[in-house]
């Protein structure tokens, strides 16, 4: 009775541990808000892991000279650093604003990760993940999105839930065909 009781409790255990992982890794979905990040052209997937789109974002490399930020200039930030990255709407897609030690109060933010510092004797680029930067879908599906980001005819975004403590997951991604000025006689002759 002591052995079944006890094996009973150990499997309980484990299931509420899947649960757990489940919970955390779903959670952003659930209470998350949504936003839109624009793809950054690239040749995204990832030939090693298979149907994974490897996906790059305009806050994945940081000027510190062109966002505000309060951080240490003569620092360097260790892979697995967490860092917060400010979110503000520009024309439709997110865009960073600022960077963060901490989490900004009362503005739109991600959680970061820093990867990589650049700089010489002062800090002047970080690279940071968000843990969005890869999506897996289907072999077929892999292979059209890696088409559509590097084509010059298409725009791909991704829509992302994040939460409130800025933690995010991909929720779709999404494409929309590039509408061209078309270019009539009149402009070419004012060439």
């Amino acid at each position: 009775m002591q052995k079944r009781t006890l094996l009973m409790g150990i499997i309980a255990f484990q299931i509420l541990i899947l649960v757990g992982m489940f919970g955390k890794a779903f959670y952003p979905l659930w209470i998350g808000e949504e936003v839109t990040f624009k793809v950054l052209p690239r040749d995204p997937r990832d030939i090693f892991r298979g149907n994974y789109v490897d996906l790059r974002y305009s806050f994945n490399n940081i000027n510190l000279n062109e966002l505000t930020n309060d951080l240490d200039r003569l620092g360097k930030y260790r892979f697995g650093d967490k860092l917060y990255v400010e979110l503000a709407l520009k024309n439709g897609f997110y865009e960073p604003v600022g960077i963060w030690q901490n989490p900004p109060e009362n503005k739109k933010f991600l959680q970061v990760i820093a990867e990589d510092t650049y700089g010489y004797d002062t800090l002047q680029s970080i690279s940071v993940n968000a843990g969005i930067e890869s999506y897996f879908t289907s072999a077929e599906n892999a292979l059209k999105i890696e088409r559509l980001t590097v084509s010059d005819s298409m725009e791909v975004s991704v829509s992302v839930m994040v939460a409130p403590d800025g933690k995010a997951r991909i929720k779709k991604i999404n494409t929309k065909p590039i509408k061209r000025k078309e270019v009539t006689q009149e402009d070419n002759s004012a060439q």
